[in-house]
């Protein structure tokens, strides 16, 4: 069941939002979701133990915290082999968790995304403790995990930070078929 308009209207409405879990880890309460989910500025936003936010097949990012949001305990599963053959261009611009500036993401979780896993162009956000891993679309695209400057539109990262002042203490990335890290500028 796809809750985007759902989920939408309650970040729009409510500036602390508790997503609950299932309390049951072999079957976690499914948040599905299209992209295109932003929060207010200064938002609060928590996933409870259980929980798991379902990428839809969409284009784009699936959520964006506004200035001074922050995101805590978010499992995003980015359902890529799904998105195939309908999203074939699917790659750097479809993020899972996009940051403005002054956002905090902590214990996160993103698999099996299209795109980039943790991005931002702003500065002085931070990540903790967050995972990102099976980030990309080259596997999906062309059945392979081999990086080439003419598949870097498919590519992915998992912590790609622009900007001033961002921080990303105590995370990890697995099988991005980019870079796991890429932290450009000051």
């Amino acid at each position: 069941m796809d809750l985007t308009e759902q989920i939408q209207a309650a970040l729009a409405a409510e500036p602390a939002l508790l997503f609950p879990g299932s309390n049951d880890p072999e079957n976690p309460r499914i948040y599905a979701t299209r992209t295109g989910l932003e929060t207010q500025p200064n938002a609060q936003i928590v996933f409870g133990p259980h929980s798991r936010l379902l990428r839809l097949p969409s284009e784009g990012a699936l959520i964006t915290l506004a200035e001074g949001a922050r995101i805590s305990g978010a499992i995003i599963d980015g359902n890529k082999y799904s998105h195939w053959p309908e999203f074939q261009d699917l790659g750097k611009n479809d993020v899972a968790i996009k940051m403005l500036n002054h956002c905090v993401v902590e214990d996160c979780v993103v698999f099996n995304h299209p795109g980039i896993a943790f991005f931002t162009y702003g500065s002085y956000n931070r990540a903790y403790r967050c995972l990102a891993e099976n980030i990309g679309y080259i596997d999906v695209k062309f059945g392979s995990m081999n990086y080439q400057g003419s598949r870097d539109k498919w590519s992915g990262d998992g912590f790609y930070f622009r900007g001033t002042g961002n921080i990303i203490k105590d995370c990890e990335a697995y099988d991005t078929i980019r870079w796991d890290y890429c932290s450009s500028h000051s």
